[in-house]
């Protein structure tokens, strides 16, 4: 009766242990996958940040920035002459 109970408790530890390392290895899949889908989502937004720091760098050019002050806002470059300083500054 020794021997059986030796037995079962040999055949039950080790489907316990394969049950155990079958589970370990779902998670760490698991973890892969999520890993995988955080490093997409990081690529995603290096490359947004790429393409948006190209679209600041065009608006930010002084040229670009003349031509829209020009035309939309209608402002022009001042005279010499417009400037008026005050000299009775103590």
């Amino acid at each position: 009766m020794s021997k059986i109970k030796y037995l079962f408790f040999v055949f039950f530890s080790i489907f316990i242990f394969i049950f155990i390392k079958i589970y370990q290895h779902n998670l760490i899949i698991n973890l892969n996958y999520k890993k995988q889908k955080n490093q997409k989502i990081i690529n995603d937004l290096k490359k947004e940040k790429e393409n948006l720091l190209i679209c600041f760098y065009k608006l930010k050019d002084q040229e670009k920035v003349k031509q829209y002050a020009a035309e939309k806002l209608g402002m022009v470059p001042i005279k010499l002459s417009q400037i008026i300083t005050d000299t009775n500054l103590i």
